[in-house]
């Protein structure tokens, strides 16, 4: 029970057992925590002690009786040596007194090395006496390098709040250097670079003075700050560490200026094509601040905020040329939906109706038409937020070089009007057919006028809906033949070398031949798409 007491004393384990020793003593307060200012075991050891001269300590033999060798009690109350070895240690822990005990003196600060000795060594104590006088000069050291008004601890009226303030400042550094500590394991990223220098001694710098603050901070009492033991070199030596912790601070705050503008360049730079201009600067400029970063150059802060600013700038002014290029504005739109309203797009749509026909070639250039898209709401002022447009989110990197969309409609327009033409004509090629023209004389006399009047004119009736019945019943004696331009192609392209003329001629006939096989060849009619 004693050994587990003397461990809770000595910064052990709070256990059951060595609660109930203390209480029994009173060296607890209602919230279990050590205070023997109560306990009347104590109060006769520190009276006892203080009725002695300046300097004078008190010896075991003055406390325990060591005539009888069978057994030793104390003279006052009666207790065997671990129980007033167990007292002396809990006076140590609130900085009343310094024990010597074998070759060692035990304080408050350096408790913890007690649990070093046997049960049998702090039994066998030699003596023990008062701490010293406050190291005033060494105290003030201390509170001038954790900004405190040094009249706090050399005027006795402010010491109980100057400690207080002393361990409050304590505390914040610690918070601030173990934050520190852990910053450089992740470092102070800023676009890729690490604004921490891998090669500097700040860990070291910081892990030392985490060390001094924790020993400041048991220090908890005045009867304890007594037995301060650092000298003013030793204090002194750690202004090199608030020296780090603010230099830090400075580069997480370049960090945190630099983040917003980086976060916007990095993935606009990404946006952009391969082998783009402004690309390759973006590019360019990050490797120079990584060498600004290395090199350590002053004023990095102004200088990255307007090289950043300015490269915004520029993208900006970029994309919004890459918006007007690729998308249609509402004069472009207007086009687009005259187009898709004028009568050949129309007629196309019906025509597409006409089996003869390949509809595929509408309907893919149609797709290319609805697929043209329009964004007229992008404004410069948008683009300060986003790296894209909000409305569309146009990428210019997916790009791959294309024509802008007005090149696109135009092509499409023209595209669109020969489609028309070679329909036209295809229809009226086939109507004209000696084979067809038998057909056309078994339809009704009206069905009979539209053919005949578009065989004249080449112009679609006003009922083009009809006009395609008309014509897919009177071609439905013809036989169409569908070949893709692909098995196109690699009918010609058999073997892997060069051809004669005649050995081209046959594997053209060949295909053919075999596409037609068993069909009447007058009424083939050959599709190809």
């Amino acid at each position: 029970a004693v050994q587990e007491a003397i461990n809770f004393l000595c910064g052990g384990i709070k256990k059951k057992q060595s609660i109930n020793v203390l209480k029994a003593f009173n060296l607890l307060d209602n919230n279990e925590n050590i205070d023997v200012k109560q306990s009347s075991y104590t109060k006769y050891f520190i009276d006892m002690l203080n009725k002695k001269p300046r300097g004078q300590v008190i010896n075991r033999s003055e406390i325990i009786d060591e005539h009888d060798g069978r057994i030793e009690i104390d003279y006052h109350f009666k207790l065997e040596p671990e129980w007033i070895a167990l007292l002396l240690l809990s006076m140590v822990h609130g900085g009343y007194i310094i024990l010597s005990a074998g070759s060692n003196k035990i304080d408050a600060p350096e408790l913890t090395a007690a649990k070093k000795f046997s049960i049998q060594e702090l039994i066998n104590f030699k003596h023990f006496q008062k701490p010293k006088d406050l190291p005033v000069n060494e105290l003030k050291a201390l509170f001038k390098l954790l900004s405190i008004p040094e009249g706090m601890i050399s005027v006795e009226a402010n010491q109980k709040d100057g400690l207080k303030q002393m361990l409050q400042k304590a505390y914040e550094k610690l918070q601030e250097t173990v934050k520190a500590i852990h910053r450089i394991d992740g470092g102070i990223q800023c676009w890729g670079a690490d604004l921490l220098d891998k090669n500097n001694k700040f860990r070291e710098k910081l892990t030392d003075f985490k060390e001094f603050l924790e020993i400041i901070s048991r220090y908890d009492t005045l009867p304890k700050l007594k037995n301060f033991t650092l000298s003013e070199e030793d204090i002194e030596k750690h202004y090199s560490s608030l020296k780090v912790i603010e230099e830090m601070k400075k580069l997480e705050e370049i960090a945190a200026e630099l983040s917003s503008p980086v976060s916007y360049i990095v993935p606009a730079g990404e946006k952009l094509p391969s082998g783009h201009k402004l690309k390759e600067d973006i590019e360019e400029k990050r490797k120079e601040f990584f060498s600004d970063v290395s090199e350590k150059k002053a004023d990095l802060q102004n200088k990255w905020m307007a090289e950043l600013k300015k490269l915004k700038e520029e993208y900006i002014k970029e994309y919004l040329d890459f918006h007007k290029k690729y998308r249609l504005d509402t004069s472009g739109d207007h086009k687009k939906q005259n187009i898709m309203k004028s009568d050949v797009f129309k007629g196309l749509r019906d025509l597409a109706g006409v089996e003869m026909l390949e509809k595929g070639v509408f309907i893919n250039l149609q797709n290319k038409i609805i697929n043209i898209m329009t964004c007229y709401s992008l404004s410069s002022t948008e683009m300060e937020k986003n790296t894209h447009c909000p409305h569309c989110k146009l990428n210019p990197s997916e790009l791959k070089d294309s024509p802008g969309v007005n090149i696109l409609l135009d092509g499409y327009e023209i595209e669109m009007e020969k489609l028309y033409d070679d329909w036209i004509n295809s229809i009226h090629e086939n109507l004209s057919d000696p084979f067809v023209a038998e057909s056309i004389k078994l339809v009704g006399s009206d069905e009979k006028k539209v053919i005949e009047d578009f065989l004249k004119t080449k112009e679609l009736p006003a009922k083009t809906g009809e006009f395609v019945k008309i014509v897919n019943r009177v071609l439905k004696g013809l036989d169409k033949i569908e070949i893709s331009m692909e098995d196109f192609k690699k009918s010609l392209s058999k073997g892997a070398g060069p051809c004669t003329l005649k050995e081209l001629e046959d594997s053209f006939k060949n295909f053919i031949q075999a596409k037609v096989k068993g069909k009447e060849k007058e009424r083939v009619r050959i599709v190809i798409f």
